[in-house]
């Protein structure tokens, strides 16, 4: 950004490129930002993917979900097959 203003001469500088050349600024940051937390939360899905398909893999559902509260017999597997066919 300070390479772009110093290609604009003091004279030709007005408000209003002063504050378009602040408002730029700003955006770089806002987008700086955005991009930021986009990765955190790619990461944060890829992680929670390989832990949904490790638990389907080891069929510790029923674990997990009488830790959460409320026991349940059914295993990963069955529960797949159930809303497998509620989606139909």
């Amino acid at each position: 950004m300070q390479e772009i203003m110093s290609k604009v001469p003091p004279e030709d500088r007005t408000p209003y490129v002063i504050v378009a050349f602040q408002e730029c600024e700003r955006m770089n940051g806002l987008t700086s930002e955005i991009r930021r937390s986009l990765k955190e939360l790619d990461l944060g899905l890829k992680v929670q993917q390989q832990t949904c398909a490790s638990v389907l893999v080891s069929d510790c559902f029923k674990l997990m979900i009488s830790r959460t509260g409320f026991c349940c017999i059914k295993t990963a597997r069955k529960y797949c097959v159930y809303f497998a066919e509620k989606l139909r």
